[in-house]
């Protein structure tokens, strides 16, 4: 009996230690699979980043380099107006002419220089696009079927109009002033649009 007992124990233990290691190492796989997984979608989202930063250092490239040739041509006829100034000939209309161009380059160099500031906004900027772009289309579409179902009230109720109904009148203000109320039929188009908008939301 106790043969039997330590001979059963023995293959118990044995049973267990084989089903622990089993375990494990299914454990380590799925760890090892999770980890590839997680390593794979930070790769492409490295990427991405990537290629969004090599576009921007571009563009950025591109406006150093305009900044650079306008800020030589902007040299080159500040050194032209100096030699100018030296002759006799010509010299008022040469210098006012020289002056224009001056001007023109000093304004081209701004003009670049916010561009490129402009260009380092951009990044900043794209999200609140975006959520501003898909608001718009929310209320373009609540317009568009506002105006369906204007089209349709006005098809069937024939040549009614909204003077031909009593008893219920609107009067909206844009400021918050009493005394500058105003009739539906006294609004233009664009608020007449914004007030049935506002209907509908609220």
């Amino acid at each position: 009996f106790e043969d039997n007992k330590t001979k059963l124990e023995h293959q118990i233990n044995n049973n267990y230690r084989k089903k622990r290691e089993q375990i494990n190492m299914g454990l380590e796989r799925m760890q090892v699979e999770n980890a590839r997984i997680l390593t794979d979608e930070l790769q492409r989202e490295l990427d991405i980043l990537n290629d969004k930063l090599s576009e921007h250092e571009e563009q950025i490239d591109i406006h150093d380099k305009v900044v650079t040739t306008i800020d030589k041509e902007l040299r080159t006829k500040q050194k032209e107006l100096e030699q100018v100034r030296t002759s006799d000939k010509d010299f008022d209309e040469k210098v006012n002419e020289e002056k224009r161009n001056v001007d023109k380059y000093e304004i081209r160099l701004r003009q670049a220089q916010m561009k490129k500031k402009a260009l380092d906004q951009f990044l900043q900027y794209s999200d609140e696009r975006d959520k501003l772009a898909t608001r718009k289309d929310e209320i373009d579409e609540a317009h568009r079927d506002f105006d369906s179902d204007q089209v349709n009230s006005q098809s069937q109720s024939g040549s009614m109009a909204v003077d031909d109904f009593t008893g219920v009148g609107i009067k909206v203000s844009f400021n918050g002033k009493a005394n500058e109320m105003r009739d539906m039929q006294q609004l233009s188009g664009s608020q007449k649009s914004l007030v049935a908008l506002l209907l509908i939301f609220s």
